[in-house]
């Protein structure tokens, strides 16, 4: 008897915690929407990852058309919003080199000189080159006050961007 109600108290924290998890990712799809500095992609996106693209980003690594990517699209990164622990999201890009042509694989190696998280392997497929710091969700998932916290991580993101596109700029005059 001890053990059955021990694994219905489990399953119910386990079914508690996913309800959480699609609670934050229509509050994260709902802030994308609604971000002038951002593109989103919904049809791209899950309980777990909210994917966007930024105008700045798309001009550094534009589209390949017809070369599709490890997400089965033109382009070849996002910044995905990682929603996995139902207690905070992080902000991170993601690139993929599959079909990339020798010049994106070339601005791909430009931009690793100023990320972050450095890609070391030559043949990567995916390289997660920089992420926030985690973004807190609040206990009662209070929609202004994590909005407000989306909103401090995205000045950050493109920040980012602004600095990642000057100095390829002042580097390689891109």
């Amino acid at each position: 008897m001890k053990d059955a109600k021990y694994r219905t108290s489990i399953k119910e924290k386990n079914e508690s915690a996913e309800e959480r998890m699609i609670l934050i990712a229509e509050l994260l799809k709902k802030w994308m929407k609604h971000n002038p500095y951002l593109v989103g992609h919904p049809e791209k996106c899950n309980r777990t990852c909210t994917r966007f693209t930024t105008d700045t980003m798309s001009k550094i690594l534009p589209d390949i058309p017809n070369s599709p990517s490890g997400w089965n699209t033109d382009n070849h990164y996002f910044y995905e919003i990682v929603n996995r622990s139902g207690s905070f999201v992080t902000i991170q890009i993601s690139f993929n080199s599959r079909n990339i042509t020798k010049e994106q694989r070339i601005r791909l190696n430009q931009i690793n000189k100023f990320t972050p998280n450095h890609q070391a392997k030559a043949d990567w497929i995916w390289w997660l080159a920089y992420k926030t710091d985690r973004i807190y969700v609040p206990e009662d998932l209070n929609q202004e006050v994590f909005f407000a916290r989306l909103d401090r991580a995205m000045q950050k993101v493109l920040e980012f961007d602004k600095e990642l596109k000057q100095n390829l700029e002042a580097e390689y005059g891109i």
